[in-house]
């Protein structure tokens, strides 16, 4: 659906904010990982050095139950706001 597709989204973007240095959930086999989220419905991951609080309440937002997730029009519109004006090319 597209909620799971916004939770993997935030956990891409924790990659990306890691500098894929590290697996989610590396400690965690598959089975693990979705026990874990069957039981808890909110598995996080730790917070990324150096990264802003925007972001990282964005990935928090794209992690929680199900239909409070962002759209990815309103993640879309996030980026956005931040990068209006910045020249990325």
């Amino acid at each position: 659906t597209s909620q799971s597709d916004v939770w993997s989204f935030g956990i891409t973007l924790w990659e990306i904010m890691t500098n894929c240095e590290t697996l989610p959930y590396g400690l965690l086999n598959d089975e693990q990982v979705l026990e874990n989220l069957r039981l808890i419905q909110n598995l996080h991951l730790p917070k990324p050095d150096n990264i802003s609080k925007e972001v990282v309440d964005l990935m928090l937002e794209c992690w929680r139950p199900v239909f409070e997730r962002p759209t990815f029009e309103e993640i879309y519109n996030f980026f956005c706001k931040r990068l209006d004006g910045i020249s990325i090319v």
